[in-house]
C-alpha cells in the first residue's frame, strides 16, 4: 500500500473538531480527501509551491523591493480583495496576485500601492484542446 501524504487522517480531523478552530462545513470536506485524484493532488501541490515562493519573496528571503500579495480561489470571500471573481460565471483563476513596490506590512495588498495584478490559471497538460480554447476565450471575453 502506498500512503497518502497530503491529507488529514481521521484522528487529525477529530483533533481539529476538538479545537473548534474550523467550521463544521470545512471539516466535512476533509473526510473524502483520500479519494482525490493524482491530478488534483499535483495541481494543489503546484499551487502551494507558487504561494510559498511568493511568501518567501514577501518575507525577505530574497532581497527585493517588490512584494506580492495573493489570494487563492478558496479565499475569494466577500471581505477579500478579489471577491468579485467568485461571482463571475466566466473565469475562475486558481490564484490572484497583486504586485506592489516598497510595501510595509500594513499596506501589503492595498489597492493604492499595487503596481500590477495577475491572474494565474493552471492548465493540466492532459486538458483537451477544445476545453483549453474555451477557457481562454472566456478570459478574453
Amino acid at each position: 500500500m502506498k500512503p497518502a501524504i497530503y491529507y488529514l487522517g481521521i484522528n487529525g480531523i477529530r483533533h481539529m473538531q476538538n479545537m473548534d478552530f474550523h467550521p463544521d462545513e470545512e471539516l466535512r470536506k476533509r473526510y473524502r480527501e483520500h479519494e482525490r485524484s493524482q491530478t488534483f493532488i499535483d495541481h494543489s501541490l503546484l499551487l502551494a509551491d507558487v504561494c510559498l515562493e511568493l511568501d518567501n519573496e514577501r518575507n525577505g528571503t530574497y532581497y527585493t523591493t517588490t512584494c506580492y500579495y495573493y489570494e487563492t480561489e478558496a479565499d475569494n470571500r466577500s471581505e477579500m480583495r478579489y471577491h468579485f471573481l467568485s461571482e463571475n460565471e466566466l473565469i475562475h483563476p486558481d490564484l490572484c496576485i497583486a504586485q506592489s513596490e516598497d510595501d510595509t506590512d500594513d499596506s501589503i495588498g492595498d489597492p493604492d500601492t499595487t503596481v500590477a495584478s495577475y491572474l494565474l490559471e493552471i492548465f493540466d497538460p492532459t486538458l483537451p484542446r477544445y476545453r483549453l480554447r474555451n477557457k481562454l476565450k472566456k478570459y478574453v471575453q
